[in-house]
């Protein structure tokens, strides 16, 4: 990052930002009401990715670039779809009658990982991308996944647990998560 920070845009919300720059954000248009476009480094909207809908949010841009990952509402609760770029497609991945949001991909594989609702509590989920297979829970008394380059590591919020804050969690390892702060 050089230079001074400069205003993209004062009615965005949710960027995300690939390896090549390329940058997608949820573009607030009316109350509750948004859709996803990419932008120049200059803040041009450059593609409009959806139509307007309700409460559009937390863009997540696949390490292949062409496919993008986000929370949205067509029905009372938000729902994780995907987004490919090069055909237009989308494809719901869940369907539950939970608030499922904030995905990631997960690198090196084709999975995400989100947010939704366990018992009294938030939890991270994982899903294959394409929407086949089971969804794996990932970790209790959490939200707002963020992995790092490896994949390996998950830092994420907690929630409805005595440690709050910011945690680290090695996926695939049998330690529990560690505080950050």
């Amino acid at each position: 990052v050089t230079g001074p920070p400069f205003l993209l845009s004062s009615n965005m919300g949710h960027p995300s930002v690939s390896l090549d720059g390329t940058m997608v954000y949820t573009l607030l248009r009316q109350a509750n009401a948004s859709q996803l476009v990419t932008v120049s480094r200059e803040g041009q909207i450059l593609e409009t990715l959806t139509g307007i809908m309700q409460a559009v949010s937390y863009p997540a841009i696949a390490p292949d670039g062409n496919r993008i990952a986000y929370s949205a509402r067509e029905r009372q609760n938000a729902d994780i779809y995907v987004l490919d770029r090069t055909t237009g497609i989308r494809n719901r991945l869940t369907m539950s009658n939970e608030e499922n949001s904030s995905p990631v991909w997960i690198p090196g594989t084709d999975r995400i990982a989100y947010t939704s609702p366990s018992g009294d509590c938030n939890a991270i989920w994982a899903l294959n991308a394409d929407g086949t297979g089971q969804t794996e829970l990932i970790v209790e008394k959490a939200s707002l996944p963020s992995l790092g380059p490896d994949g390996r590591d998950l830092v994420f919020t907690t929630q409805c647990s005595k440690e709050r804050g910011l945690m680290r969690y090695r996926i695939g390892e049998d330690t529990p998560p560690e505080l950050l702060r």
